[in-house]
């Protein structure tokens, strides 16, 4: 799929359950769902909590022309990161519908991200993940000029940035 027949939006502190309800259901499908152990990726309302931060997005893609389906999304918010010692502009989630993988989609979200970031003055971005969980993920990062920072929670999550 060319990136012409992607369209890329944003939703941020206005966004209503009904807005971010199809991107919370492809958040489901990328990351599972734990009842025993729930994460916060798995609260719709820290969503919401998180997406009233200051200059928060939830960015994704979508078809230009069709199905209004979710293809992919990254969910970004400011935070001070200790290890860093400033403020960053951060992944906390990131994913793609697993009928869109290949598309080309997380580039372009990533992009986006990243022209935004600059645009509202941030100077790195930061990202954690899980190599034994998301091994692709961390390779896709560490090919892509993301350094290393720390490794968190026992050596399980890496946290990594990424100067823009």
């Amino acid at each position: 799929m060319a990136a012409s027949q992607i369209e890329i939006r944003t939703l941020g502190s206005t966004a209503t359950q009904q807005d971010l309800a199809p991107l919370f259901s492809l958040n489901q499908t990328v990351f599972g769902f734990d009842p025993e152990n729930p994460r916060p990726n798995a609260s719709l309302p820290e969503w919401q909590t998180r997406l009233s931060k200051p200059d928060a997005a939830l960015t994704y893609a979508i078809q230009a022309q069709g199905s209004t389906e979710p293809m992919g999304f990254f969910f970004t918010y400011p935070i001070l990161q200790p290890e860093i010692g400033h403020l960053t502009y951060h992944i906390w989630l990131a994913g793609v519908n697993p009928s869109s993988r290949g598309l080309g989609i997380f580039p372009l979200l990533f992009e986006e991200t990243r022209k935004k970031a600059k645009e509202a003055g941030y100077e790195c971005l930061s990202v954690c993940t899980v190599p034994m969980r998301f091994e692709k993920m961390y390779r896709i990062l560490q090919k892509n000029g993301w350094e290393f920072v720390a490794w968190r929670e026992g050596g399980e999550k890496v946290l990594m940035k990424m100067k823009i």
